[in-house]
């Protein structure tokens, strides 16, 4: 990682007066030349104020008063720091919702949304009533199979208690509450052996320690729900897989999202639990990104 700038005087200091637009934005470009590999920072300043605002255009001529410019210049400062956007405003969109993100859970991605996509198109042939998260974090997945299933009931787990809650927030704010349960605890070790799945997902830990994650990841998210322990890529898919065809229905459908270049080091994990690849799905930059098993049939 390249290192940082420091900031000179008039650079640190959030602007304490009024202040025209365009100065505000020049101002915020400069600063944000100072994080990694970022390549259009005047183009980041201005999604910054329209995220910040909620205002769509931008005048440069328009006199900033001092409490919306303070804030404007801690968002910009605070991310310089290493926050995320995400965390700084408190939401995220993914598929069709807007959630609510803190540092207790990982920022959902875009690329995680091709385990939607793929759910949903199981669901269109298939009886689908009871929908698992193992490691729900903000609720993404499960919640957004849901809002498009409305006659099924979510479950999510998480070793974390600060993740459920915001799972349980996001899920009272968007109607969904009354459609869903959520047990603390590590995978399938916190549910009744009767429960069986129609549909199972997860993003478990996959990055390695000493991989490269990018400006504020490694600082800003949660390392539980980023990083695999034991330096062992495999360590949760492990002991996801180990007890799958006891929880998941035949002929259920389970999605587990995986790391860059792991699809067939998970697919011989599976097959060695009496679980069979049936299909494999790519993120938007074309990278494989999730693998959908079921249970092998006699």
């Amino acid at each position: 990682m390249q290192p940082k700038r420091p900031l000179n005087s008039r650079l640190a200091a959030p602007f304490r007066c009024p202040v025209r637009l365009d100065t505000l934005l020049a101002w915020a470009a400069e600063v944000l030349l100072q994080v990694p590999e970022e390549t259009d920072p005047k183009g980041l300043a201005h999604t910054f104020w329209r995220r910040c605002t909620g205002q769509l255009t931008v005048d440069g001529s328009t006199t900033i008063e001092v409490e919306q410019s303070a804030k404007y210049c801690d968002w910009v400062q605070r991310f310089v720091a290493g926050e995320p956007l995400a965390y700084i405003e408190g939401l995220q969109g993914f598929w069709t919702l807007d959630l609510e993100v803190t540092p207790d859970v990982l920022i959902p991605r875009p690329d995680s949304e091709c385990l939607v996509e793929s759910a949903l198109v199981y669901a269109k042939d298939n009886s689908v009533s009871r929908v698992l998260d193992l490691g729900v974090g903000s609720g993404c997945l499960l919640l957004s199979v849901l809002s498009e299933l409305p006659h099924a009931h979510g479950v999510g787990v998480d070793l974390s208690d600060a993740a459920l809650k915001v799972a349980q927030r996001n899920a009272k704010r968007l109607g969904l509450n009354q459609r869903t349960t959520w047990h603390r605890g590590s995978w399938f070790d916190c549910l009744a052996h009767s429960e069986r799945y129609d549909l199972i997902l997860s993003n478990p830990p996959y990055i390695e320690p000493s991989e490269f994650t990018g400006h504020s990841v490694s600082q800003s998210e949660p390392h539980l729900a980023l990083f695999t322990p034991m330096d062992d890529p495999m360590f949760a898919y492990r002991e996801i897989c180990s007890r799958m065809t006891e929880f998941l229905t035949e002929p259920g459908l389970a999605i587990l999202e995986v790391g860059d270049g792991r699809g067939d080091e998970l697919a011989a994990l599976a097959e060695s639990y009496d679980l069979q690849v049936v299909g494999r799905r790519n993120d938007l930059s074309g990278t494989e990104r999730a693998l959908l098993l079921q249970v092998k049939r006699d």
